[in-house]
């Protein structure tokens, strides 16, 4: 850890497109942050590096870097398994990146571990999970929740009081109507545009959209 008003040591783990943009963003993030390299699984990888940073080894190894974490993969089912992992093996500190350039309003809450990328707004009066991805350009308004894992793609707008449930998937140019639920582990295909609440495990496209198919369920309760 660095002492006292100086950055903080930070590793992330993925080594795919998710994880380069993590280190756009720790860079540019509202808090200081030195990161010490990417952790990934991927044997062949091992001593590769991007724009100087160094691919330090699989994700087992992260207590070895005495570094906070932030799980850098976009697939929310995927992430949220990676976390489960590293958290049943020890006592991680997880990260929240916030870019520099987002705005936030009053009473707005963001969970360890989430991501919250360049050109975000985010109202005021906002619940935002642990482990969430908010990307580029994204709009949440008044009221609204975000569950654990939940991500937006570039470009979502969530309006006033919609619930995105845990593990939530929000495709670009989508489009929601304000006030519904969208359940947990659903998929929301780019650009649909839904008028009425999405059930858990449902992959709905369209406009306006419509249930396509049934996903495996996310799982019960926070990782």
């Amino acid at each position: 850890m660095a002492g006292p008003g100086g950055p903080r040591r930070l590793a992330i783990v993925g080594g795919g497109g998710m994880a380069r943009e993590a280190l756009w963003l720790a860079r540019e993030a509202i808090e200081s942050f030195e990161v010490v390299g990417f952790l990934d699984d991927a044997t062949e990888r091992r001593g590769e590096a991007f724009d100087g940073v160094p691919i330090l080894g699989p994700v087992a190894d992260w207590e070895r870097h005495d570094a906070e974490l932030v799980v850098a993969i976009g697939a929310p089912r995927i992430r949220k398994a990676v976390v489960e992992r590293i958290r049943a093996a020890g006592a991680p500190r997880f990260a929240t990146l916030v870019h520099r350039s987002v705005r936030i309003g009053q009473n707005v809450a963001i969970g360890a571990g989430s991501m919250v990328a360049a050109g975000a707004v985010l109202t005021c009066d906002i619940a935002i999970g642990q482990h969430v991805l908010i990307n580029v350009n994204c709009v949440v308004s008044h009221d609204s929740r975000l569950g654990d894992f939940a991500t937006l793609a570039p470009g979502v707008v969530i309006p006033g009081a919609v619930s995105v449930g845990q593990g939530c998937e929000v495709a670009l140019g989508a489009s929601v109507r304000n006030g519904i639920a969208l359940g947990d582990g659903a998929m929301i295909g780019m650009g649909s545009v839904v008028t009425r609440e999405v059930e858990a495990g449902a992959m709905v496209c369209g406009a306006p959209a419509r249930r396509m198919r049934t996903l495996a369920p996310f799982g019960d309760g926070a990782a």
